[in-house]
Protein backbone atom coordinates (compact mmCIF):
# COMPACT_ATOMS: atom_id res chain seq x y z
CA UNK A 1 0.00 0.00 0.00
CA UNK A 2 3.05 2.09 0.84
CA UNK A 3 4.46 1.68 -2.25
CA UNK A 4 1.15 2.55 -4.58
CA UNK A 5 0.84 5.34 -2.63
CA UNK A 6 3.99 7.00 -3.71
CA UNK A 7 3.40 6.14 -7.38
CA UNK A 8 3.75 9.03 -9.58
CA UNK A 9 2.83 8.94 -13.10
CA UNK A 10 3.05 12.18 -15.59
CA UNK A 11 0.22 12.51 -18.44
CA UNK A 12 0.42 14.40 -21.45
CA UNK A 13 -3.24 14.45 -22.87
CA UNK A 14 -3.67 14.88 -26.28
CA UNK A 15 -5.60 17.86 -27.07
CA UNK A 16 -6.62 18.75 -30.36
CA UNK A 17 -7.30 22.21 -31.37
CA UNK A 18 -8.84 22.08 -35.07
CA UNK A 19 -8.28 24.79 -37.71
CA UNK A 20 -5.93 27.76 -37.00
CA UNK A 21 -5.23 29.03 -33.92
CA UNK A 22 -7.41 32.12 -32.82
CA UNK A 23 -6.36 35.77 -33.43
CA UNK A 24 -5.34 37.47 -30.48
CA UNK A 25 -5.75 41.36 -30.50
CA UNK A 26 -5.24 43.75 -27.87
CA UNK A 27 -6.22 47.32 -28.48
CA UNK A 28 -5.86 50.02 -26.43
CA UNK A 29 -6.43 54.28 -27.56
CA UNK A 30 -5.27 56.30 -24.05
CA UNK A 31 -6.45 59.42 -23.83
CA UNK A 32 -2.92 60.84 -22.06
CA UNK A 33 -1.37 61.65 -25.44
CA UNK A 34 -3.97 60.33 -27.58
CA UNK A 35 -2.05 57.46 -28.27
CA UNK A 36 -3.27 54.29 -29.97
CA UNK A 37 -1.14 50.53 -29.39
CA UNK A 38 -2.39 47.45 -31.07
CA UNK A 39 -0.77 44.15 -30.59
CA UNK A 40 -1.87 41.06 -32.64
CA UNK A 41 -0.39 37.73 -31.81
CA UNK A 42 -2.39 33.91 -31.65
CA UNK A 43 -2.66 32.29 -29.18
CA UNK A 44 -0.39 29.67 -28.13
CA UNK A 45 -0.40 25.37 -28.19
CA UNK A 46 -0.76 24.28 -24.70
CA UNK A 47 2.53 22.82 -24.06
CA UNK A 48 4.54 25.90 -26.07
CA UNK A 49 6.57 28.30 -24.37
CA UNK A 50 4.61 31.24 -23.07
CA UNK A 51 6.31 33.35 -25.71
CA UNK A 52 3.88 35.71 -27.84
CA UNK A 53 4.93 36.35 -31.33
CA UNK A 54 3.55 39.32 -33.43
CA UNK A 55 1.51 38.77 -36.24
CA UNK A 56 2.91 40.57 -39.35
CA UNK A 57 0.88 42.14 -42.70
CA UNK A 58 -2.39 43.58 -41.11
CA UNK A 59 -3.77 46.36 -42.01
CA UNK A 60 -5.49 48.37 -38.20
CA UNK A 61 -7.70 51.31 -38.15
CA UNK A 62 -9.56 53.36 -35.88
CA UNK A 63 -12.68 55.42 -36.05
CA UNK A 64 -13.99 58.22 -33.63
CA UNK A 65 -17.91 58.54 -34.47
CA UNK A 66 -18.10 59.11 -37.83
CA UNK A 67 -14.95 60.85 -38.91
CA UNK A 68 -12.48 59.26 -41.05
CA UNK A 69 -10.50 56.25 -39.70
CA UNK A 70 -6.93 56.46 -38.72
CA UNK A 71 -4.84 53.98 -40.19
CA UNK A 72 -1.71 52.61 -37.52
CA UNK A 73 1.60 51.92 -37.97
CA UNK A 74 3.79 49.08 -38.05
CA UNK A 75 6.37 48.86 -35.75
CA UNK A 76 7.25 45.28 -36.13
CA UNK A 77 6.45 42.48 -34.04
CA UNK A 78 2.73 42.94 -34.74
CA UNK A 79 2.77 46.11 -32.69
CA UNK A 80 0.63 49.27 -34.89
CA UNK A 81 0.67 52.34 -33.30
CA UNK A 82 -1.08 55.71 -34.60
CA UNK A 83 -2.17 59.09 -33.01
CA UNK A 84 -6.26 59.57 -32.31
CA UNK A 85 -7.82 62.49 -30.68
CA UNK A 86 -9.79 61.06 -27.57
CA UNK A 87 -13.24 63.13 -26.64
CA UNK A 88 -15.25 61.49 -23.90
CA UNK A 89 -18.73 59.76 -24.08
CA UNK A 90 -17.58 59.48 -28.21
CA UNK A 91 -17.92 56.13 -29.96
CA UNK A 92 -14.38 54.47 -31.60
CA UNK A 93 -14.16 51.73 -34.02
CA UNK A 94 -11.58 49.26 -34.59
CA UNK A 95 -11.04 47.41 -37.65
CA UNK A 96 -7.81 44.53 -38.15
CA UNK A 97 -7.55 43.08 -41.52
CA UNK A 98 -5.60 40.04 -41.44
CA UNK A 99 -4.90 36.91 -43.56
CA UNK A 100 -8.01 37.62 -45.37
CA UNK A 101 -10.43 37.86 -42.38
CA UNK A 102 -11.79 40.86 -40.92
CA UNK A 103 -11.82 41.82 -37.10
CA UNK A 104 -13.59 44.63 -35.46
CA UNK A 105 -14.40 46.63 -32.15
CA UNK A 106 -16.79 49.36 -30.82
CA UNK A 107 -16.63 50.78 -27.75
CA UNK A 108 -17.35 54.51 -25.87
CA UNK A 109 -14.85 56.57 -24.01
CA UNK A 110 -15.71 56.83 -20.37
CA UNK A 111 -15.62 60.70 -19.13
CA UNK A 112 -12.28 61.17 -16.70
CA UNK A 113 -12.27 61.00 -12.52
CA UNK A 114 -9.46 62.78 -11.20
CA UNK A 115 -6.07 61.04 -10.04
CA UNK A 116 -5.98 62.72 -6.05
CA UNK A 117 -2.92 61.33 -5.18
CA UNK A 118 -0.60 58.52 -4.34
CA UNK A 119 0.72 57.43 -0.99
CA UNK A 120 1.98 54.27 0.68
CA UNK A 121 0.20 52.36 3.60
CA UNK A 122 1.99 50.61 6.16
CA UNK A 123 1.10 46.92 6.65
CA UNK A 124 2.03 43.87 8.96
CA UNK A 125 0.30 41.12 6.98
CA UNK A 126 1.46 37.28 7.76
CA UNK A 127 4.65 38.74 9.21
CA UNK A 128 5.59 40.57 6.82
CA UNK A 129 5.89 44.45 6.52
CA UNK A 130 4.37 45.71 3.33
CA UNK A 131 4.60 48.94 1.55
CA UNK A 132 1.43 49.29 -0.25
CA UNK A 133 0.60 51.52 -3.11
CA UNK A 134 -2.86 53.25 -2.23
CA UNK A 135 -4.87 55.81 -4.14
CA UNK A 136 -7.23 58.08 -3.16
CA UNK A 137 -10.25 60.20 -5.75
CA UNK A 138 -13.45 60.29 -5.57
CA UNK A 139 -16.32 58.96 -7.60
CA UNK A 140 -18.88 61.09 -9.57
CA UNK A 141 -22.79 60.38 -8.30
CA UNK A 142 -25.24 58.78 -10.17
CA UNK A 143 -22.90 57.07 -12.60
CA UNK A 144 -21.44 53.72 -13.10
CA UNK A 145 -17.78 54.02 -13.72
CA UNK A 146 -15.20 51.35 -13.70
CA UNK A 147 -11.62 51.98 -13.06
CA UNK A 148 -8.09 50.38 -13.60
CA UNK A 149 -4.88 51.03 -11.91
CA UNK A 150 -1.53 49.59 -13.77
CA UNK A 151 1.73 49.40 -10.99
CA UNK A 152 5.36 49.92 -11.69
CA UNK A 153 8.30 49.51 -9.80
CA UNK A 154 11.48 50.56 -10.20
CA UNK A 155 10.57 50.29 -13.82
CA UNK A 156 9.00 46.71 -13.46
CA UNK A 157 5.17 46.29 -14.52
CA UNK A 158 2.97 44.22 -12.49
CA UNK A 159 1.23 41.52 -14.22
CA UNK A 160 -1.15 41.82 -11.34
CA UNK A 161 -5.17 43.56 -12.23
CA UNK A 162 -6.22 46.40 -10.55
CA UNK A 163 -9.34 47.23 -11.53
CA UNK A 164 -12.45 48.93 -9.42
CA UNK A 165 -15.92 49.13 -9.85
CA UNK A 166 -18.32 51.56 -7.96
CA UNK A 167 -20.99 49.99 -7.22
CA UNK A 168 -20.57 49.88 -3.40
CA UNK A 169 -19.06 53.55 -3.46
CA UNK A 170 -20.66 55.69 -5.79
CA UNK A 171 -20.17 59.20 -5.54
CA UNK A 172 -18.26 58.93 -2.46
CA UNK A 173 -14.26 59.56 -1.99
CA UNK A 174 -12.38 56.08 -2.08
CA UNK A 175 -9.12 54.81 -0.68
CA UNK A 176 -8.17 51.64 -2.52
CA UNK A 177 -4.99 49.87 -1.55
CA UNK A 178 -3.17 48.15 -4.33
CA UNK A 179 -2.03 44.95 -2.62
CA UNK A 180 -0.58 41.97 -4.08
CA UNK A 181 -0.22 39.48 -1.29
CA UNK A 182 1.07 36.93 -3.13
CA UNK A 183 3.94 38.82 -4.44
CA UNK A 184 7.74 37.03 -2.84
CA UNK A 185 10.29 39.80 -1.55
CA UNK A 186 12.30 38.83 -4.47
CA UNK A 187 10.10 39.98 -7.25
CA UNK A 188 11.04 43.11 -8.56
CA UNK A 189 7.32 45.02 -8.27
CA UNK A 190 7.54 44.39 -4.30
CA UNK A 191 7.90 48.11 -2.58
CA UNK A 192 10.81 48.45 -0.76
CA UNK A 193 11.94 51.40 0.46
CA UNK A 194 13.32 54.29 -1.86
CA UNK A 195 11.69 52.38 -4.38
CA UNK A 196 10.36 54.21 -7.22
CA UNK A 197 6.53 53.83 -7.26
CA UNK A 198 4.29 54.48 -10.31
CA UNK A 199 0.37 54.16 -10.39
CA UNK A 200 -1.46 54.77 -13.88
CA UNK A 201 -5.12 55.33 -13.02
CA UNK A 202 -7.46 54.36 -16.23
CA UNK A 203 -11.19 55.20 -16.24
CA UNK A 204 -12.37 52.12 -18.65
CA UNK A 205 -15.76 51.16 -20.24
CA UNK A 206 -17.73 48.29 -18.86
CA UNK A 207 -16.88 46.36 -21.36
CA UNK A 208 -13.24 46.25 -20.58
CA UNK A 209 -14.10 45.95 -16.71
CA UNK A 210 -15.91 42.11 -17.86
CA UNK A 211 -12.95 41.18 -19.97
CA UNK A 212 -10.56 42.01 -17.36
CA UNK A 213 -12.63 40.72 -14.39
CA UNK A 214 -13.58 37.25 -16.09
CA UNK A 215 -9.64 36.96 -17.48
CA UNK A 216 -8.14 37.46 -13.13
CA UNK A 217 -10.74 35.12 -12.24
CA UNK A 218 -9.84 32.77 -14.80
CA UNK A 219 -6.20 32.85 -13.85
CA UNK A 220 -6.75 32.95 -9.84
CA UNK A 221 -8.87 29.74 -10.77
CA UNK A 222 -12.27 31.35 -9.05
CA UNK A 223 -14.70 30.58 -12.10
CA UNK A 224 -17.98 28.86 -10.93
CA UNK A 225 -17.12 26.40 -14.07
CA UNK A 226 -15.33 23.50 -14.26
CA UNK A 227 -14.64 23.93 -18.11
CA UNK A 228 -13.86 27.93 -17.73
CA UNK A 229 -14.19 29.78 -21.08
CA UNK A 230 -12.70 32.32 -22.86
CA UNK A 231 -13.25 36.10 -21.25
CA UNK A 232 -15.97 37.45 -22.93
CA UNK A 233 -14.47 40.16 -25.74
CA UNK A 234 -16.03 43.18 -27.68
CA UNK A 235 -14.01 41.71 -30.64
CA UNK A 236 -16.13 40.33 -33.59
CA UNK A 237 -14.89 38.10 -36.10
CA UNK A 238 -13.64 35.18 -33.60
CA UNK A 239 -10.82 37.07 -32.25
CA UNK A 240 -9.63 37.30 -28.31
CA UNK A 241 -8.55 39.94 -26.35
CA UNK A 242 -10.50 43.56 -26.15
CA UNK A 243 -10.34 47.34 -27.68
CA UNK A 244 -10.41 49.80 -24.97
CA UNK A 245 -10.70 53.59 -25.10
CA UNK A 246 -9.62 55.06 -21.50
CA UNK A 247 -8.50 58.08 -20.30
CA UNK A 248 -5.27 57.97 -18.18
CA UNK A 249 -3.46 59.55 -15.61
CA UNK A 250 -0.15 58.76 -13.72
CA UNK A 251 1.11 59.56 -10.36
CA UNK A 252 4.49 58.85 -9.26
CA UNK A 253 5.29 58.51 -5.46
CA UNK A 254 9.01 57.53 -3.97
CA UNK A 255 8.60 54.76 -1.10
CA UNK A 256 9.20 56.10 2.22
Amino acid sequence: MIACASCRKVIHPRLSAPGAAPVVIQATLSGRKDSAVVFISETLDIYAPNVYVGKEGATVSIMRGDSLPVQLTPLGNGRYAGYLRTIPLQDYFLRVDLDGASYTAATQMPPKVKFDSLFITHRNVLGRNLRIPTVLFTDPPGEENYYRFILSVDGFESTTIFIETDRLFNGNKMTLELADLFTDSDAPTFVDKYDKVIVEMQCISKQTYQYLYELRESALGQGNSLNPGNPRSNLTGGALGYFSVHSSENKIIFSD
